[in-house]
């Protein structure tokens, strides 16, 4: 059993010899930073005192005596039983869905660089490390740190620069999965590399590491985009990451986006490292989700068209050779490894009247969540996710709906001038939204989905 939060208030000062006061005296005392103690005592039931002020705040401390003791425990309790295998059993999924993206902070990693799409080699010092899967890992100034879910040191990595976790990432900031079908947990996570003055910055790396901290593969592209007389060298930044199973074994898929214009690919990575272009398209790619469907795997990259100025949704299967964004007003993006041949599906979905009134030139595709038989799209209209469309495994969107918090947005619009309805005249309830599909049998059509009415308000007459 955990130790609890008591002595809120109303506690007696503690003896000074045992007492570390403040955030900062308990930070230290365990050997990390005010914010790892401060989750600790969240999510893992750190004891930690209160003493309340007459101003209606608190004075924190913590007892050495109990905290070590809450650290003993820890230790003891995760040490005793394998990580491997437990780890492996809470991850199966029925339908090999992929592992997301951790909540744990990030890992920095060493910083490589691999000409074209190649595999780098990197070799560093590492502490000593100590058994145990990873459950949480952080960038620490030039140094990247694993811990245990007690908290407790596994390993480090030093590196000769400082690094980060790239802010284009929209989900969490790391992977633990098994990519190299060897039986062991991954950690996969991208890197940003901080510049140099005066010196152009690189394009972000994804790392794969073993739960002993050394790296299994490391990737970072060097890839040069041509369109007409237009030609785009990078830096590519990550944007998102997933896992998940092909005929052909586990893979890991990274899309990069250019870090100003619109070119951007999927970068597949096979469990030896091996690299493959996997996907390309004229508009910037935002998440990325494996869907196993009962005709095949499936990998699906929500993004943006910039020249069609909608969110944007291709459907690549996994069984079938690497494609590209397929369309007859479309720029075409060339590179020496480019695929051509068409994705599964293709999706282009209407933008709102918010996204028009926060001068937005499109929503964006932001994630997606798999159930039963279908996956639900959540489109960025601006301000958030604010528009829900759902497709079924025939690949076809089936129906629409606003968020409260679109709805909310679009009040507050409507106050300042920037709509002129309510949004119980929003035409969108007037008529279908109309939904551009592409598949190789039908081709491009237009498909008209009703969006979802608003829900009607209690009457307050009685």
């Amino acid at each position: 059993m955990l130790w609890g939060r008591s002595d809120m208030e109303g506690n007696a000062a503690p003896e000074p010899n045992d007492a570390l006061n403040g955030w900062k005296e308990i930070a230290t005392h365990l050997g990390r930073s005010a914010r790892s103690v401060q989750r600790w005592e969240r999510d893992l039931g750190l004891p930690v005192h209160r003493i309340a002020t007459p101003d209606g705040g608190s004075i924190v401390y913590a007892l050495r005596s109990e905290v070590d003791c809450w650290r003993r425990r820890h230790d003891e309790s995760i040490d005793t039983h394998s990580h491997s295998d437990d780890f492996r059993e809470r991850g199966k999924a029925a339908n090999g869905t992929v592992k997301r993206w951790l909540s744990a902070p990030v890992p920095a990693w060493a910083a490589v660089l691999v000409a074209g799409l190649s595999v780098a080699a990197v070799s560093g010092v590492w502490t000593t490390p100590r058994t145990g899967v990873p459950a949480s890992w952080e960038f620490e100034g030039r140094e990247v740190v694993a811990y245990s879910s007690s908290g407790r040191r596994l390993w480090s990595h030093p590196f000769g620069r400082v690094v980060s976790s790239p802010n284009t990432l929209l989900q969490g900031s790391g992977i633990l999965d098994d990519v190299t079908a060897d039986g062991r947990p991954e950690v996969l996570t991208p890197v940003r590399f901080a510049a140099p003055r005066m010196h152009a910055a690189e394009s972000d790396a994804v790392f794969a590491f073993g739960a002993d901290g050394s790296i299994v593969w490391s990737v970072q592209p060097d890839l040069t985009m041509t369109s007409g007389k237009e030609t785009f060298h990078g830096p590519w930044y990550v944007y998102d990451v997933a896992t998940g199973l092909t005929a052909g074994g586990p893979r890991t898929w990274i899309a990069y986006s250019h870090h100003v214009w619109w070119p951007a690919f999927v970068l597949e990575v096979a469990p030896d490292g091996a690299t493959t272009v996997r996907y390309v398209q004229p508009g910037r790619i935002y998440s990325l989700t494996y869907w196993a469907t009962r005709t095949g795997p499936l990998l699906m990259a929500g993004g943006a068209l910039n020249e069609a100025g909608r969110a944007s949704v291709a459907l690549m299967n996994l069984d079938r050779p690497p494609a590209r964004w397929r369309g007859p007003t479309w720029p075409v993006l060339e590179c020496p490894n480019c695929p051509h041949e068409d994705p599964s599906a293709m999706l282009l979905l209407p933008n709102s009247d918010v996204t028009a009134a926060l001068s937005r030139p499109s929503g964006w595709v932001m994630r997606a969540r798999l159930k039963e038989s279908s996956v639900e799209l959540s489109v960025n209209d601006g301000f958030g996710s604010g528009s829900l469309f759902s497709m079924s495994d025939d690949l076809r969107v089936t129906r629409a709906a606003r968020s409260d918090r679109y709805w909310q947005v679009h009040r507050a619009m409507e106050e300042e001038g920037r709509i002129t309805h309510t949004p119980e005249e929003c035409p969108d309830h007037a008529q279908p939204l109309e939904i551009r599909e592409w598949t190789a049998e039908r081709g491009w059509s237009t498909s008209l989905v009703p969006l979802r009415p608003l829900p009607i308000p209690p009457d307050p007459t009685p």
